[in-house]
């Protein structure tokens, strides 16, 4: 009898183990698969943001490039506030691009069940790669023309002071995308 119980107490305490630790494992699962659904939501809207952030940068790339087609030492300073104004818009829109690929690019480590959110994974380098070597290049470019500036004018205007100052190969694939002239538009 004695036995009985116990061979009893021993069952019902190792179904009670197996039990507990399927319940564990159901319940990691679940959490692993809300945190991947919260992820995929983040991915997708941090992707809206940013596509109206490229849209926006594209908009003030264009307005600093029309602008600075025209320059000319003699008249640089009566522009100099509207390149200034342009940009610091320039920079703003840089920091907001920069902040959707941040939440992005830490989600971006494993592989989702939805094949648009692996597109954005899979994409979203080669856009910010490109991005920022087209800022850097303009600035660089702005600034060389303010060096050029003060060795003609004897002057001390300082240079625009960048978000980004180095080209950058995001993707890590030996390519800077956007430093070619031709990958401009």
């Amino acid at each position: 009898m004695k036995d009985k119980k116990k061979m009893l107490i021993i069952i019902i305490s190792i179904l009670l183990v197996i039990l507990g630790g399927i319940l564990i494992i159901i319940y990691n699962i679940n959490k692993s698969n809300k945190i991947k659904n919260e992820n995929m939501e983040i991915i997708s809207s941090s992707y809206q943001d940013l596509s109206i952030n490229v849209s926006d940068y594209n908009e003030i790339r264009m307005e600093y490039l029309n602008l600075s087609s025209d320059f000319f030492y003699e008249t640089f300073t009566l522009d100099k506030d509207k390149y200034e104004e342009i940009l610091n818009r320039y920079n703003e829109v840089i920091k907001k691009i920069d902040n959707n690929i941040a939440m992005i690019d830490k989600r971006c480590k494993v592989i989702y069940e939805d094949k648009n959110i692996n597109k954005i994974c899979d994409s979203y380098q080669e856009l910010y790669e490109k991005i920022i070597n087209l800022y850097v290049l303009d600035i660089n470019n702005y600034n060389k023309k303010i060096d050029g500036y003060n060795d003609y004018k004897n002057d001390n205007i300082n240079n625009y002071e960048m978000i980004h100052n180095e080209y950058i190969d995001y993707n890590d694939d030996g390519v800077y995308e956007g430093i070619d002239s031709n990958e401009e538009n």
